[in-house]
């Protein structure tokens, strides 16, 4: 998920800023909100396996955090097709400067 590009960017490639998620050489706005401090942002990663003896499947999904803890908004990338579970994992971009990330283990 990438941040808010410059404003002389994002019009030179015709794609408005904000929160948005990179996948398969795709880009797609997500319904995130843009953080302010305090809130958090959780990054969900998880397999499943579609029907006994398949490959598994991978999944990944955002969530945003407020003050308290509670997730308050959801999002996953639209992709084109599903994604084999190994091989790769979600990664978070920060794209503002002056951006700071905290980050904590799995519970």
């Amino acid at each position: 998920m990438g941040g808010a590009a410059t404003s002389a960017l994002s019009a030179s490639c015709g794609a408005p800023g904000g929160p948005c998620f990179h996948a398969f050489g795709r880009r797609s706005v997500s319904v995130l909100p843009v953080l302010s401090p305090g809130y958090t942002l959780s990054v969900a990663f998880e397999t499943t396996v579609p029907e006994p003896g398949a490959e598994p499947e991978g999944r990944v999904y955002f969530v945003v955090g407020d003050r308290h803890g509670e997730g308050i908004f959801y999002d996953k990338p639209k992709l084109p097709r599903s994604i084999s579970a190994r091989g790769w994992r979600p990664c978070v971009l920060m794209c503002a400067s002056e951006s700071r990330l905290r980050v904590l283990p799995f519970q």
